[in-house]
């Protein structure tokens, strides 16, 4: 059986430039304790990665 699951990460704070977002996802993801395996699908928002890329 298949099954798909949705988390959505808290506390990830303000995305300034510069800032490395696969940091901060294994940074929320640990204060969670959320562990992603090597077959996870991560997505994110492209308005993150344009705030990182500044």
């Amino acid at each position: 059986m298949k099954r798909l699951e949705l988390i959505g990460l808290e506390d990830l704070g303000e995305i300034r430039s510069g800032d490395s977002i696969g940091r901060l996802i294994c940074d929320a993801c640990s204060r969670q304790e959320t562990h992603l395996k090597d077959d996870d699908v991560v997505v994110i928002a492209q308005k993150i990665v344009s705030k990182a890329e500044g």
